[in-house]
């Protein structure tokens, strides 16, 4: 693949950064207006909630491309001696694209994180709440 390929869609995504990047400012607005900007700030909650459901759902095309890339590369290259560098590549793009589109959905809210950290600190017998969101603790593998 050409180099350029790369570097135009890098600089295509650079630019949508540079556009949506008031975006990044627009919570402080709504911490210092509250009222007025109440139902732009839940409707781009609700739409910031669709995107992160759309990348899960291509995180999981991504890994089932995966999956069917590779299990393609192993037979092709045990069973018919063929070597596809092209379908390497794709195999590792495809890793990619699921490892960066599933990270982004792993954890959807504050609700998802305290829900995982309860689950954690109940097993050593140790209580996290929102009033308390630090635990002191040793987990059973002597991890801290």
């Amino acid at each position: 693949m050409d180099a350029q390929l790369f570097l135009t869609i890098g600089g295509f995504l650079n630019w949508i950064g540079l556009v949506l990047s008031p975006l990044l400012l627009f919570p402080l607005f709504v911490l210092v207006m509250p009222g007025p900007l109440h139902r732009p700030a839940a409707r781009l909650s609700a739409s910031l909630d669709e995107a992160l459901e759309w990348a899960l759902r291509m995180a999981m095309g991504a890994a089932v491309l995966l999956f069917l890339l590779q299990l393609i590369l192993v037979i092709a290259s045990y069973a018919l001696a063929l070597s596809w560098t092209w379908l390497s590549e794709s195999v590792i793009y495809a890793f990619a694209a699921m490892f960066m589109l599933g990270t982004a959905t792993a954890l959807r809210d504050d609700a998802h994180v305290l829900n995982i950290a309860t689950r954690i600190v109940t097993r050593v017998g140790r209580r996290i709440d929102e009033t308390s969101p630090l635990v002191d603790a040793r987990l059973a593998d002597g991890s801290r």
